[in-house]
């Protein structure tokens, strides 16, 4: 793997763009180190961090990215043209502007973990915030309902995801 904190450096983003994708990106390579995928899909991407972590360890070959934020899905535009990655990026509510001709053999995210943040817990202004909040975990369940499609016969997914009745998330 190439040094993570050069390379990071070198990725189009933003503070507010930050989920905690840059965070995470290092922990898939790792879980998904020595394998091998044409066509990955990063969900609910911001500047794709993991995605072109990925691709920068030879995971995948092709990285498509998906993202509500326009200014994401420049910044990603930006990186793989930077590093000549072989991305294809939409701004997409969800799954809604993601040609059905897209199909996926690994799916990455780092989505929107709470489903109900309470305005009075002590991060309760994250509520109208849409990097950690799924109120009433809206996008998942339209997530899931709709990415079969999408999926090669023997795809997988690994998404981050937190218990969401508990009171305090922890990173291993």
């Amino acid at each position: 793997m190439s040094n993570y904190k050069d390379w990071l450096k070198t990725i189009e983003s933003s503070p507010e763009l930050n989920g905690g994708g840059t965070i995470l990106a290092p922990l898939f390579a790792k879980i998904l180190s020595g394998k091998k995928f044409n066509v990955v899909f990063e969900w609910c991407a911001g500047p794709a961090w993991i995605g072109m972590w990925l691709l920068q360890n030879n995971i995948c070959k092709t990285l498509v990215t998906g993202d509500i934020n326009k200014e994401s899905i420049q910044h990603v535009r930006k990186s793989a043209k930077k590093h000549e990655y072989d991305v294809r990026s939409y701004c997409s509510d969800n799954l809604s502007n993601i040609p059905s001709k897209e199909k996926f053999d690994l799916v990455v995210s780092n989505p929107p973990n709470y489903c109900d943040i309470q305005k009075s817990h002590k991060l309760g202004a994250l509520r109208k915030d849409l990097r950690p909040s799924d109120i009433n975990w809206a996008i998942h369940k339209d997530f899931y309902k709709n990415i079969g499609k999408y999926l090669n016969d023997d795809a997988i997914m690994l998404i981050s995801e937190v218990e969401p009745y508990k009171k305090e998330v922890y990173l291993n």
